[in-house]
């Protein structure tokens, strides 16, 4: 009985010496993760939706609307979220305003508000929260493929050019379907 006993306190002492260590792989310690929180930013000036300054980008063949978005609107928070505004207007010519935020790392985006086209101004996203984009959701797939490199935010410059060059009427896939989230 003494044996057991002092098998378990030995095998308690050393578990309880090796709780404190952090992971190490060949010797080298690796920091903790750190835990992502969302910068609260404030909610960018209500476009002018006669603004000629809107750029227009590819999302599929068959897509029926039309999505823009406004580069004006483009930041890239310390958080490395991308922040923008988006037009996804209707067959039937309806704006549909949004502004919105991705997060590349994660394959995620978010709605912060969503806008009133009559008395211009935003209305506040009760449900904002960051969700995975869908395979389904080609817009949202195609604005990942714009804003994100592997995995990463683009810088503000690589991602307007990457819009203007989605956007321009002689885009058209390598491989005549659209490669998007890579």
């Amino acid at each position: 009985m003494k044996k057991i006993s002092l098998f378990c306190f030995l095998t308690l002492g050393v578990t309880l010496s090796f709780a404190d260590m952090k992971p190490k792989y060949n010797d080298i310690a690796f920091p903790e993760e750190e835990i992502w929180s969302e910068v609260k930013l404030p909610l960018p000036p209500f476009p002018d939706l006669d603004n000629q300054k809107w750029q227009e980008f590819y999302v599929a063949e068959r897509y029926p609307n039309q999505a823009y978005l406004y580069p004006a609107s483009l930041c890239i928070g310390k958080d490395g979220t991308i922040r923008y505004v988006l037009n996804i207007k209707t067959s039937n010519g309806v704006d549909n305003i949004s502004a919105e935020g991705i997060r590349c790392t994660d394959r995620q985006n978010k709605i912060f508000a969503y806008g009133d086209t009559i008395g211009r101004e935003w209305i506040a996203n009760r449900r904002g929260d960051w969700r995975a984009i869908d395979v389904s959701d080609q817009v949202h797939l195609q604005i990942r493929y714009i804003f994100c490199q592997d995995g990463l935010p683009r810088t503000h410059e690589d991602a307007v050019i990457r819009l203007i060059e989605v956007g321009s009427k002689d885009y058209k896939p390598k491989t005549g379907k659209q490669r998007v989230g890579k």
